[in-house]
């Protein structure tokens, strides 16, 4: 079984195999060779976020940083739950939250420094999110029957509610 499919180039894709740890590779314009072993990693990674030749494997208990071509990995001890790696495999963004001060923060972690920095504050803890570019998030999160897009900048924490500039966009039909 495959899982995780990444797109290295338009011909390449990697994947993982998880009862292995086995990265693999398929030339998708030579339907003859067999795919090809790249890597091998960590078996039973729940989630996998890639980044040109870097991923980042999250497991129940940990999350690590791999960066394929190097053939190095360093462990990440932040809150790996929901950890992303940005596009160009050099920072991780992740939330944490402390139930009992009920207060939550997005946080950086520069895989090159090791620096974390806090870059915004919150009190509500369900949130989902993903990188748009190397600087900004986009976050979201389900308020009664509807879900609520936001970015936020992760240098200088400027947080945008997508969802009250544009009304219409749980209206949206991509179809």
């Amino acid at each position: 079984e495959t899982v995780f499919p990444y797109f290295v180039s338009p011909q390449t894709i990697y994947f993982y195999l998880p009862l292995t740890g086995e990265i693999r590779s398929f030339d998708l314009s030579n339907h003859w060779e067999t795919a090809k072993a790249v890597t091998r990693i960590a078996p039973k990674a729940l989630f996998i976020d890639w980044a040109k030749n870097n991923l980042l494997a999250i497991y129940a208990d940990r999350a690590i940083f791999y960066d394929i071509s190097l053939n190095k990995q360093k462990a990440f001890t932040g809150n790996a739950k929901n950890a992303r790696l940005n596009p160009t495999g050099q920072k991780i963004a992740y939330f944490v939250f402390d139930e009992q001060k009920v207060t939550g923060w997005f946080k950086t972690y520069d895989l090159a420094t090791g620096e974390e920095r806090n870059t915004f504050q919150t009190r509500l803890s369900d949130w989902n999110l993903q990188w748009i570019d190397g600087e900004n998030l986009a976050l979201n999160r389900k308020s009664g029957s509807k879900f609520l897009i936001f970015s936020l900048n992760m240098l200088n924490g400027a947080f945008t509610n997508i969802t009250k500039i544009s009304p219409k966009i749980h209206k949206w039909n991509p179809g």
